[in-house]
């Protein structure tokens, strides 16, 4: 890879990482906290790519400004003229002058950004929540207090605290609203409606998933308002289950930020 085609690699990364900063999808990989530091790093890496570009159209001649002319090879003489084709290091002919590329394996660079410009990678879905760690963060606030009046919409990690930790006290008697996407259980009985929590990043992403009985589950991975109140069963918070008794199910957009935390 010569250092034209190492530009040309490093320009499309910046853009690619530019143009999912602007937009909702950087949200599918990181925290919206961290918009800032994308945008600038998209910069630094399209000012490091057009560089050399941007300094050969400007300064064109610099390089042959320092090759000497004709007139000068000839007086110089015969000597001149065998430094010049044999090499100044004085190997015949095995141009060891001549500037090295960088690694092949360089242009696997390209594949993330085929795969943003192409196919950008979705958030993740059920099939990391059903392999991978479940969180139910336990609640530092042992009094959670009392619902607002009417319906009330909550994150699933609000619902499952109040509902395992809480033992559903504030959630008696009261319809509430969930919003995630459709994750089937393993035994194929029962689904689940799920969020992804992350710290920061997707690759530290945990999965929190409320357990929806009284309605048949549609495709996994579909995004789901679920309205119900508050049920248990036996064992449930012992297992850091939490359960919810459906009355309704309505299919809705993913939305921009599809992560919790």
């Amino acid at each position: 890879m010569n250092r034209e085609a190492q530009s040309i690699v490093v320009t499309l990364l910046g853009g690619a990482l530019l143009r999912i900063s602007l937009s909702d999808l950087f949200m599918r990989y990181v925290k919206e906290a961290m918009q800032p530091f994308l945008i600038a790093s998209a910069i630094v890496l399209l000012v490091i790519g057009l560089y050399p570009v941007v300094s050969e159209l400007l300064w064109p001649r610099r390089a042959a400004a320092a090759q000497p002319d004709a007139g000068e090879l000839s007086a110089a003489g015969a000597g001149a003229e065998t430094l010049v084709v044999t090499g100044s290091d004085g190997h015949d002919g095995h141009g060891h002058g001549h500037e090295h590329g960088g690694p092949r394996i360089a242009w696997l660079l390209l594949l993330p950004v085929l795969a943003i410009f192409l196919v950008a990678p979705p958030a993740l879905g059920s099939y990391a929540a059903s392999r991978g760690s479940v969180a139910v963060p336990e609640s530092t606030d042992s009094n959670l207090g009392a619902l607002p009046e009417g319906e009330v919409a909550l994150s699933l990690v609000d619902y499952a605290n109040r509902a395992v930790w809480d033992d559903g006290r504030t959630l008696q008697g009261r319809t509430v609203e969930l919003t995630g996407f459709v994750t089937p259980a393993t035994d194929g009985k029962s689904w689940f409606v799920t969020r992804m929590m992350m710290s920061c990043c997707a690759a530290d992403a945990s999965a929190v998933l409320v357990e929806v009985q009284g309605v048949p589950a549609p495709d996994k991975d579909t995004w789901v308002s679920v309205r119900g109140t508050y049920t248990t069963y036996p064992g449930a918070k012992e297992a850091g289950a939490a359960v919810i008794a459906a009355s309704s199910v309505e299919q809705v957009r993913q939305p921009a930020d599809p992560y919790e935390g």
